[in-house]
């Protein structure tokens, strides 16, 4: 048994074993191998009869034909292990040819003791390594909570209700405070390091302005800012940690433990790419309060023209959001690609 490493495309790796073993396993696999062998041996026999070379004719022969049954008639079983998929079902594959077998083996071998000895040398932290996590983990974890948002995916109807809430917040009470410059102008909004803390201090929200809110048997209500401040921080640890949650999922979706890994990972992450001094949820605690404020800023526009400019840079953002996830696109086909290369020339061989 042969294991073949990878880093990600694990189950690209298994259905291209699965597709050359049910070939291998074929009647018609092994009559063309021993067709094309005898018409090599009877041809080299006519060489030999006419040269009169008959032991180095032999020598070809015996090599030909136990080098077609080692490598191409004898089977073999391999592993697929995959780092970036831990849980991969169908991993192991039977009646493989034994030469690819071998050569897919000794050459992922030989490069995961090479990527392992450049992490060790360049020491990179255990949570950022290419070889335990896949491609640029610690950019796809800094994006994910970049963007983070309420309710992401569509989420449950009470993180709808929530995100709707807290919206309404942003607009009636935190944006009023902003244009009027008491006791945060936008530059504050913009320059604070904990939006959260902020915005919520009960000594610049005013007792008479309102915003509305929607309980959970679907009434509705207007709060005065003050008060109302205190409704919205009942729930919002709540939904952070849904967030929170769901971002951990989709990047460490084979993980039993995906919230923990998440929460290693970011802070990892936060410390090796960033000079953030933050733990995780401090700085997704942030980001999601910038993203609610641009959203809600967002759809104020058509009612309050200086917003217009943010409408732009939320719609440039996104642009670059998308280069970015074409470029990571680009670079983890680039990597399948190779090995499939890799592959592919030891079938040839």
């Amino acid at each position: 048994m042969h294991t073949i490493y990878t880093i990600g495309g694990g189950e690209f790796i298994r259905d291209f074993f699965n597709g050359v073993a049910v070939l291998s396993s074929s009647g018609v696999y092994a009559s063309a191998l021993k067709i094309m062998v005898i018409i090599g041996v009877i041809w080299y026999g006519f060489v030999m009869s006419y040269s009169g070379v008959i032991k180095e004719g032999l020598k070809w022969i015996i090599t030909v034909v136990l080098v077609s049954y080692i490598m191409l008639f004898a089977k073999s079983s391999v592993v697929i292990e995959d780092k970036a998929n831990v849980g991969l079902s169908g991993n192991k594959i039977d009646n493989v040819p034994f030469g690819l077998a071998v050569i897919a083996g000794v050459s992922s071998s030989v490069g995961e003791s090479l990527t392992r000895g450049f992490e060790q040398m360049f020491s990179l932290p255990n949570d950022m390594q290419y070889s335990e996590n896949g491609l640029i983990l610690g950019s796809k974890i800094i994006k994910e909570t970049a963007f983070a948002e309420f309710a992401m995916n569509g989420g449950l109807q009470d993180q709808q209700r929530f995100k709707m809430n807290f919206q309404e917040f942003i607009e009636g009470c935190v944006l009023i405070n902003a244009q009027q410059g008491i006791p945060y102008t936008v530059s504050d909004l913009k320059t604070s390091t904990n939006l959260w803390s902020l915005i919520s201090n009960k000594d610049g929200l005013s007792p008479i302005f309102t915003f509305k809110y929607v309980y959970d048997n679907n009434t509705s209500d207007f709060l005065s800012c003050k008060d109302g401040v205190d409704v919205i921080s009942e729930n919002l640890n709540a939904q952070l940690s849904l967030t929170e949650t769901s971002i951990a999922n989709k990047i460490f979706s084979n993980y039993d433990n995906a919230i923990d890994k998440y929460l290693t990972t970011h802070k990892t992450a936060l410390d090796y790419l960033t000079t953030a001094s933050k733990t995780a949820s401090e700085n997704l605690t942030q980001a999601i309060m910038v993203n609610e404020i641009q959203q809600t800023v967002s759809n104020m526009s058509d009612k309050i023209t200086p917003y217009e400019q943010a409408r732009m840079d939320i719609q440039k953002q996104n642009a670059y959001r998308i280069i970015g996830a074409n470029a990571n696109s680009w670079i983890t086909n680039t990597f399948f690609l190779k090995n499939l290369n890799i592959v592919c020339i030891a079938v040839i061989h």
